[in-house]
């Protein structure tokens, strides 16, 4: 998402590597998903992941639910 604003002013992208979360809720779901349709709404991914939603969406709290998620699918 940075990137998407950085690039046009600075005309490089930043170094670091990036981490789809969705991506690898999916990876994670379609193991066990029969039809494979998979829900990758963030309330869903919260909930599936058994991870509190911090409420009102800002910035912080996304952060911070994100990283939660990451660390449960990675199991860190």
């Amino acid at each position: 998402m940075i990137n998407k604003y950085i690039v046009p002013i600075l005309g490089i992208k930043l170094p670091n590597r990036s981490i789809e979360v969705s991506e690898l809720y999916y990876d994670a779901q379609i193991k066990s998903t029969l039809q494979g349709h998979i829900d990758l709404r963030f309330e869903t991914m919260l909930q599936r992941c058994k991870i509190p939603n911090m409420g009102v969406h800002n910035a912080v709290n996304d952060a911070i639910m994100t990283a939660m998620i990451y660390l449960k699918l990675t199991k860190k």
